[in-house]
This record gives C-alpha cells, structure tokens and sequence, in this order.
C-alpha cells in the first residue's frame, strides 16, 4: 500500500521530492501537501547539540566540542572577570594604577608554564583591555609591594587548583642582574661587602623612593656602600615588573617565561 511505500523511501528518493516538490507513489501523484518531510538528528549527541524547528523542516547541529584555544580563551575572562571581581571589594575604580599576581595553589606547573600563564598571555590583548595590565606569577611580585587586596579562588573553569589573586600597588621594577653588573663594574677591589648585599641594598632604594618621581626620571645617580653607579630607565628599571618583562633585553627572563607576548604586540 501507499503507506508502506512512503516507509519504504530511500535518501536519494526523499531528497528528489525536497528539491522537486513532487513524487509518484504507486501511481499517485504527491506533493508538500500530501507529505511532510520532517528531519531529526541521529549523530553524537555527546557531541552536538541539535535544534529542529516546529514545522520539522530545518535541522541545526552545533559541534559543542571545546579545542584548545577556546578552553583559553575561556579561563582568561574568567581570570579578568575575578579581578574585575577583587578590584571592586577592594575600593578600587579603572583608573586606579595596579599591579596584578596570581599563584596556582598546590599545582604542579611552574608558574611560567601553568595553562593560567598560557591562557593570559595567548589573550593578551583582550585581558589588558578588560583589566588593564597583564596578571603575572605571584613569584615576580616585589617584597616591597604593597598589597591591596587578595582572594584565594576556587573555580575549575580556571585551574583545577585553588589558585590567589593578589593585587598590589604599582611599584618600580628592577633588574636585579644588569644592576649587579653595574655594581660589579664599578665597584674598588677591596670592598668587603658582599655584592649581593649592595644589589639588593640598591634595589631596595630605588623601590622605596617615591613613585611618580622615580618613573618621570630618565636615570638615577646613586651611591650604595661607597659605590657610585648610575641607573638608566627601561635598561636598569621599568615602570611596572610587567614592563621589566617585555622591554628589559634579559634572555634569561624570556626562557623562564616562554608564554609571555612580544611588546609589540600589545596594544597601547
């Protein structure tokens, strides 16, 4: 009987009546008012997510899978929407200067290869515009900073660890290493304090001194344990530790943090 042969169609069959409107059934003659196609979707719901329309004539399937770059793109507006988050609790409004860290609590990662420092620094742009600055490793953050405020996080979109924000006053950022080399070349053979002793005596001054001075001069003459030595900005010190990073011309600090994007590439 008829029913049987409707049944009894085959793809190619049911796709000519879609293009042509019409089809001859055991010497009927049917059209779209005799037979309605309707579609359902019989693939990897694990997969996709299908939608049919009421009329059951049109059929969308969305490939859900998440890849890589997604899944980063992803955790790092989370991480700029927990700051945004931590920026508010703490009294602070988008104008105010900050510094931001973050530390993969009980993680196995270095902080330089966590998939927080990869998601961050592959969406760069994008987090500076929401937040703007460029979370680092909580291990760059200066002891003379001044924290003003801090959460530990629990959100496994982020990191399947517990992970802290911590947000700090802007402060100088220096390069401990041309500084001892500074020192070194211009210190008298018979000193008898340890270099170590002046590098960091050197950097703790210039980090204590006042802010907005510090960052409007081009260089600093100092004088530590009878040492004189001048430092030059954006070569011995840098506006923030996050320009220290990208402008500072120290390999030894890009071979430590791979993910970090070149200056050049950011924005403004």
């Amino acid at each position: 009987n008829v029913a049987k042969a409707i049944n009894e169609l085959t793809h190619n069959q049911i796709v000519d009546f879609m293009n042509t409107g019409s089809i001859n059934i055991l010497g009927y003659d049917l059209n779209t008012e005799h037979l309605v196609i309707k579609k359902e979707f019989n693939g990897d719901n694990k997969k996709y997510e299908a939608g049919i329309s009421d009329d059951g004539r049109l059929l969308v399937a969305i490939d859900t899978t998440c890849d890589e770059e997604v899944l980063e793109e992803l955790k790092a507006r989370a991480i700029a929407s927990a700051i945004q988050k931590l920026r508010k609790s703490g009294g602070l409004v988008m104008t105010d200067r900050i510094e931001i860290f973050y530390d993969e609590l009980n993680s196995s990662s270095s902080a330089a290869s966590s998939l927080i420092a990869k998601a961050v620094a592959k969406h760069a742009n994008a987090t500076i515009k929401r937040v703007k600055t460029l979370p680092l490793p909580l291990e760059l953050k200066s002891k003379h900073a001044i924290v003003i405020a801090k959460e530990t996080i629990n959100d496994n979109d982020i990191s399947k660890s517990p992970f802290s924000l911590v947000l700090t006053q802007p402060i100088v950022a220096v390069n401990s290493n041309l500084v001892k080399q500074l020192i070194e070349s211009s210190s008298v053979s018979s000193s008898t304090i340890p270099i170590d002793i002046t590098v960091d005596s050197a950097v703790s001054y210039i980090q204590t001194m006042d802010y907005d001075k510090v960052i409007g001069l081009d260089s600093i003459d100092l004088v530590i344990d009878e040492i004189k030595f001048t430092v030059v900005k954006n070569v011995h010190y840098f506006s923030s530790t996050l320009d220290l990073l990208l402008k500072g011309n120290d390999d030894a600090i890009k071979q430590k943090y791979p993910y970090l994007p070149n200056v050049d590439s950011l924005v403004g």
